[in-house]
């Protein structure tokens, strides 16, 4: 068995602080976490370095920097996004996640519920049951050789006294580009029940085809219903650079968080810069990336098809959902891989409703790595 060392791992990587490549076994080839095996944009290093340099570290101004907001609020203009015409209207947060969390226990009682479509990122479910909210899962279906929203199923459990539609879009971990005539379907369902839209878009920028659609542009009761929730953690690949902004047309699903106030916390100065920097300069960096990505995505969805796991071309994001249902493996399919292949995916079952059969893999590494990954992969399918 080749080790995933010496010239095929970039030795900044496998390190104890990393916990995508620290937390394995050297022989372990990780495409698990939603990380990937770039370096950020040159020009975020070298602000971060002027940071530590000039000591520039204390606490940001609170709301937040006002550059930064005007940054966020033009790339949200020019993604379509409506409203915000006053970059004042959005919250920033220390990250993405702390914002779903507070999102949810701003919007939903406890003991009400939340609709998931599923497959789902799983804090998607910890941020409502870690917070005495119930979790509705609604599987989403096939049609036209794509998965989609069950609009019919959403509005059921709207119907029944859900108060929030939880979305991703683009969505992880399929990689689906939700349409408008989806999401308009969805909002008018939220609006008939009076319920909230949350969406998390910290996918928007990793696209291949066509930019996608924020929820909050798909109609007018999108725009009413929908609290979207952004960040640049994946975009430029600085998770460890936690920050995150709340933005919405409709001020009054702002209100909350905004009363939250030092219960919800703030970025520091480090992210608030960094992220700045990279929606000003980081463009042609960020352009090159999506090619990278394009590529890496245009070689390993025909492989993984050959071996017999069923997986769709992701519209966005770096990853490819493997789906294993018709596949020998079955719900075996990533403790397999593991086991004989030393190559680590994310287990579907974590995802949800019918994820037992499935597995999660990032295509975001190095080609040196990719082609190993897909190496072990062809063995292990191959003789299963």
């Amino acid at each position: 068995m080749t080790e995933a060392g010496g010239g095929l791992v970039r030795p900044d990587l496998r390190t104890p602080r990393n916990w995508k490549w620290g937390s394995v076994p050297p022989d372990v080839l990780p495409l698990w976490l939603a990380d990937m095996d770039l370096p950020p944009p040159p020009a975020v290093r070298e602000g971060l370095a002027a940071l530590a340099r000039d000591g520039w570290l204390g606490y940001e101004m609170v709301p937040g920097d006002a550059a930064l907001r005007e940054s966020v609020r033009r790339w949200l203009a020019a993604r379509g996004h409506p409203g915000l015409a006053d970059p004042l209207e959005l919250v920033l947060g220390p990250g993405v996640l702390p914002l779903l969390y507070a999102a949810v226990r701003a919007h939903v009682p406890p003991g009400g519920a939340v609709v998931v479509p599923t497959p789902a990122y799983p804090p998607f479910f910890s941020a409502a049951r870690d917070q005495d909210r119930r979790v509705v899962e609604v599987p989403m279906r096939e049609a036209d050789g794509r998965v989609v929203l069950d609009v019919e199923r959403i509005a059921a459990a709207l119907a029944a006294g859900a108060r929030a539609v939880l979305l991703c879009q683009p969505h992880n971990p399929t990689g689906r580009v939700f349409t408008r005539d989806e999401l308009a379907a969805v909002a008018e369902a939220a609006a008939r029940f009076d319920a909230v839209l949350l969406a998390d878009e910290v996918w928007a920028d990793l696209w291949y085809d066509a930019p996608p659609l924020p929820v909050a542009a798909a109609s007018d009761a999108a725009a009413e219903r929908t609290l979207t929730i952004v960040g640049p953690c994946k975009s430029y690949n600085i998770a460890g650079l936690p920050i995150g902004a709340a933005v919405s047309a409709a001020p009054e699903l702002l209100a909350p968080l905004v009363r939250l106030g030092y219960g919800l916390g703030h970025p520091g100065q480090g992210p608030v810069a960094m992220w700045d920097l990279a929606l000003r300069v980081a463009q042609p960096w960020l352009e090159a990336t999506r090619a990278t990505l394009r590529a890496r995505r245009d070689r390993v969805v025909p492989a993984l098809a050959e071996l017999g796991v069923a997986v769709r071309s992701p519209e966005a994001t770096y990853l490819a959902w493997l789906d294993g249902r018709r596949h020998p493996l079955g719900d075996r399919l990533a403790a397999t891989i593991l086991e004989h292949g030393r190559v680590l995916l994310n287990d579907g079952r974590h995802f949800g409703a019918g994820g037992a059969a499935c597995a999660r893999l990032n295509f975001a590494t190095t080609d040196d790595v990719l082609d190993e990954a897909l190496a072990r992969l062809r063995r292990v399918l191959a003789a299963s």
